[in-house]
């Protein structure tokens, strides 16, 4: 949760002049493409540049969108699609601010996504373990 409240905190800091700068980008930086294809791949879009433009044509909206994302119901399928980003060494934050702070942001948040789905699945079984257990102790 902490790595994922830090990428929402990143996101609180875009704003719709950042997105509208990002989407200017005639021709970003391979980094950039990278950044905006994985959001494209976790809202079921395309991969690719003009797909992540069209999101990004309300940038508001784009902005909630990603603030408000379902992550607590993300199929595997789609989080083991979504590694070949986050395990990408060009994948990287730091690396990305360095072309874009809205995409460094957005990065964050794509990787915080990713930590907080493995997880889950780790604390999901040992959540409900723990209902089981206090329902058997209630009954005690």
């Amino acid at each position: 949760m902490p790595i994922y409240k830090a990428a929402l905190g990143a996101l609180d800091t875009l704003n719709k002049a950042d997105i509208t700068e990002m989407k200017a980008y005639s021709s970003p930086a391979e980094e950039i493409v990278m950044v905006i294809s994985a959001v494209c791949l976790l809202n079921g879009k395309k991969e690719n540049w003009d797909e992540g433009k069209k999101m990004m044509s309300n940038p508001n909206e784009f902005i909630d969108m990603l603030k408000n994302y379902d992550k607590d119901n993300i199929k595997d399928s789609l989080l083991k699609k979504l590694r070949k980003y986050t395990e990408n060494p060009k994948f990287e934050p730091e690396n990305i601010g360095k072309k874009s702070g809205a995409a460094k942001s957005i990065c964050m948040w794509a990787k915080a996504i990713d930590n907080y789905s493995a997880v889950m699945k780790i604390i999901k079984p040992k959540q409900a373990s723990l209902l089981e257990a206090e329902g058997e102790l209630k009954v005690v």
